[in-house]
């Protein structure tokens, strides 16, 4: 009887192997920077500032920090998300999109009011990127 129980087991241990293969290569390609030449999308930096409080003194930088933000995607004139994404701790995010105009709108993460995003629109052209820079307020003063 454990004999031809043994390839029922084998055979279910194979399934299982290539269920958990399939699951970790797509949170890898989620997960992923979208690679050049790839589809079309926005590629892209989040950046908080000011970075500094009280007077900024022109040779003194201060510049823009890059931050880590939830960053949801709408079509221009609509409050539907159609996609999010997240950037990572050097600002860094990509995200494929069809072609279309669309509204990028970074938040703080964890519940966080600051840094506060400001929304920017972007065009989308078949078969590129469009680059962009989103900027969030950080409220200092």
């Amino acid at each position: 009887m454990e004999s031809a129980e043994r390839p029922v087991r084998q055979t279910a241990v194979k399934i299982l192997l290539a269920v958990l293969g399939v699951i970790a290569i797509a949170a890898c390609a989620r997960s992923s920077p979208v690679p050049e030449g790839a589809g079309s999308g926005v590629r892209g930096t989040v950046l908080a500032g000011p970075a500094c409080g009280g007077p900024v003194i022109m040779d003194s930088p201060c510049p823009d920090k890059p931050v880590v933000a939830e960053i949801s995607v709408s079509e221009v004139g609509s409050q539907d998300v159609v996609a999010t994404v997240r950037s990572t701790s050097d600002g860094k995010f990509s995200i494929e999109l069809p072609p279309g105009n669309y509204t990028l709108k970074p938040s703080a993460t964890g519940g966080a009011i600051f840094p506060a995003g400001k929304p920017k629109d972007v065009t989308v052209d078949a078969g590129g990127f469009a680059d962009v820079t989103l900027n969030m307020d950080t409220g200092i003063r």
